[in-house]
Parts: structure tokens; sequence; C-alpha cells
């Protein structure tokens, strides 16, 4: 009976969002979810960040406010909204969304990308050394 639950359920969900005027699904290649990660340059800017004041950033504001070379590395950088998380001393996620092809096409279309670009950037120490990992959504 709960598989029988569980298939209806998805049945409805899958006709509900189907037949939604709101959102459309874009298809992303490889090759373009690669090319809307953050730059290398803005990662190890972060880093740099970290080792001269001893803390992570708390807003992309004090970020950019520190230091004109942190102000060059967030020139041209494609999203709109962007998340400074601390965890601990040793950790930070720094989350971004909202990109210009997905704010340019739902200004085209108005409706709201399911799949649009964004993820989360995860800084951390392993053995004395600083590290990323670049998820994308």
């Amino acid at each position: 009976m709960t598989l029988l639950l569980r298939y209806l359920s998805i049945i409805i969900l899958l006709s509900g969002i189907a037949g939604c005027s709101q959102f459309i699904y874009r298809p992303h290649s490889r090759q373009q979810q690669q090319r809307a990660k953050p730059p290398v340059s803005l990662l190890e800017e972060i880093l740099v960040y970290r080792q001269l004041y001893g803390n992570w950033p708390a807003s992309r504001e004090q970020f950019v406010a520190r230091d004109a070379r942190f102000e060059a590395a967030f020139r041209g950088f494609p999203y709109r909204d962007v998340r400074f998380r601390a965890r601990s001393r040793a950790e930070l996620l720094f989350s971004f969304s909202g990109h210009i092809r997905d704010e340019q096409a739902y200004q085209q279309t108005g409706l709201i990308d399911l799949n649009g670009y964004g993820g989360t950037v995860r800084f951390y120490r392993d053995k004395g050394r600083w590290i990323w990992k670049i998820k994308m959504n």
C-alpha cells in the first residue's frame, strides 16, 4: 500500500510541475557548468584575506572594502547573490546564485529556471594546507 502511495504522490507532483507555467528546466552541458564556476583568482583572494586578517569575511561588502585587490577579484563576477558562512576558524562556506544568464532568461521569458547556475565552495584546512571544493547546483 505504501508503495502505491509513493508512486501516486510522485505522479501528482510531476504532473503539477509539468503543468505549471511559471517554471522551466534548462539543461546545462558540462562545459557550461565549468565556465559558470567562480574564477580561481577569486578563491585564492578569499584565502589571502583569511591569512592576512585571521578570519573569514562576513559579507561581500566587507571583503571588497578591505583592499583594492579584493575588489578587483570580485570585478566581473557573474553572480548577484553571494553569501559567506564561517562554520569555524578553519572552515568557510561560500555560496553564490543569481547568475546573469538566469536573470536575463527570466526577463525574456518570465519563467523561473529550476536548473539555474549557482553553487557552494567549501574552504577547509587539511594537513596544514588550505583546500577548496566547488559544488555546482
